[in-house]
This record gives structure tokens, C-alpha cells and sequence, in this order.
């Protein structure tokens, strides 16, 4: 998965508001920068493109049925924080324009309905799915934060919920160990362009994209040849 051609970097992404927040780390001198930005395709268009993208959004979209990550992830973390992995949108629901329409689709192909959840993130799942090739995919992945918190706090679930002061600061924890600066940039975050917890979980991207290492593991795919998992 490494590559030749990169900056030197890797790169937490997490979708906010304004767009995309992104924390990104030197490896060499382990300094860390956050911006954010309106589309993704300004993250990996760069020359030369960060070592590795670790983003929290689903890559590779089932045409029917749940994605076999989706369910591992919720398997792993247990009650109550599985029930931040909902299932990832079929790809029939990516034409609907309202939820009750995407509903409808869902029932339509697979039997059942999707999450107003997963509804919400649907343009930003298909921003990232109409840039995702298979070559891009060598060196941006798909993660999911509490799966991220699940491996920094000792493979053990987090137990406040990231929107609640006590989930904040238990998260705040966890990454100080690793990024000396998170607390400053929380303070500086525009909280217009995003709020504390995404630049918590795209910290926490960024630190899973420090630990990708090459290796054989199990994949699932979609119609496109994309890779469907969570990587932690």
C-alpha cells in the first residue's frame, strides 16, 4: 500500500460542514497541521499526494445487502457505541432527492429501508465514490473512528458517546499520546467549518493511517472493483 511518489505525510479526513476536515502528520518530524476544505478531490489531486488518506466515509458501495465490514465493526465495538456503524446506503438510493424517496429505493431493491443517518452522509458518499478508482484506493482507505478510539484505548470501546463533555475529553485522552499539538488545534477549530469531534475523529483517522501496514487480509468488493472495509 506504501508508495514511492508521496509527500511524506498521512491524512486523517472526516466530513464537517464547510467539507472536509483534514489532520494531517509529518512521519519524520511528527508535527501535525489541520485544514479544511470544500471538496476532497483538493486533498488527492496534490503533487506529490500523501502517503496514505484515511477517510471516514464508506468506499465501495453494495449494489444489495449489508456490507461485511459494516457488521464486523458493529460485532467488534458492541453495545452501546455499535450503534455509531449504521450500514452503508445501497447504491440504488444515491438518485433519491428526499429520505422518504431513498427509503423507497431501499425497500425497492433489498426489502428494507435505510437510516436517516446514513441518508444524510449520501452526497458525501457519493463525492468520495465518484472520485474512488482502484489505483486511488491504493493509498486512501476507508475507516471508522470509534473502531480507531476501539484500537487506541486497548482494543476496548470508548465509554461516553463523542458528542456528550465526558466523550470529548475521553477522546482528547487518547490522542494526546500520540498528538502533542490536538488540544491547540481544537482551540483554534472554527467551529463554523467543524465541530470538535470531527477533528477528533479525523485525528483518529490520521493515527490508523500511522499504523497501516502492507499485508494479506480479507476484502469484499463491489461492482466497481472497490474495496469494502474498515481499517483500524
Amino acid at each position: 500500500m506504501l508508495q514511492n511518489d508521496d509527500d511524506g505525510t498521512v491524512v486523517g479526513v472526516d466530513g464537517c460542514p464547510a467539507g472536509w476536515v483534514c489532520f494531517r502528520v509529518d512521519l519524520q518530524s511528527r508535527r501535525t497541521y489541520v485544514r479544511v476544505l470544500p471538496k476532497l478531490h483538493e486533498l488527492v489531486a496534490t503533487t506529490p499526494h500523501p502517503r496514505l488518506v484515511a477517510v471516514d466515509i464508506p468506499i465501495g458501495i453494495p449494489t444489495v445487502g449489508a456490507r461485511a465490514c459494516d457488521i464486523a465493526a458493529r460485532r467488534l465495538l458492541g453495545k452501546p457505541r455499535s450503534n455509531s456503524v449504521f450500514p452503508a446506503p445501497i447504491r440504488a438510493t444515491f438518485d433519491a432527492r428526499t429520505y422518504q424517496e431513498a427509503c423507497a429505493l431501499s425497500l425497492q431493491v433489498q426489502g428494507k429501508s435505510l437510516s436517516r443517518q446514513a441518508f444524510e452522509i449520501i452526497p458525501k458518499i457519493r463525492e468520495v465514490d465518484d472520485l474512488m478508482t482502484t489505483e486511488l484506493q491504493t493509498w486512501v482507505f476507508e475507516v471508522h473512528p470509534e473502531v480507531s478510539f476501539w484500537a487506541l484505548n486497548g482494543e476496548q470501546s470508548l465509554k461516553y458517546r463523542k458528542l456528550d463533555r465526558e466523550g470529548r475529553e475521553e477522546r482528547l485522552a487518547l490522542l494526546a499520546r500520540h498528538y502533542a499539538g490536538i488540544r491547540n488545534h481544537v482551540a483554534e477549530l472554527r467551529r463554523a467549518q467543524a465541530a470538535d469531534h470531527d477533528l477528533l475523529d479525523a485525528a483518529a483517522a490520521a493515527w490508523t493511517a500511522e499504523c497501516v501496514a502492507t499485508g494479506a487480509v480479507p476484502r469484499q468488493y463491489d461492482s466497481r472493483g472497490l474495496r469494502m472495509e474498515i481499517v483500524y
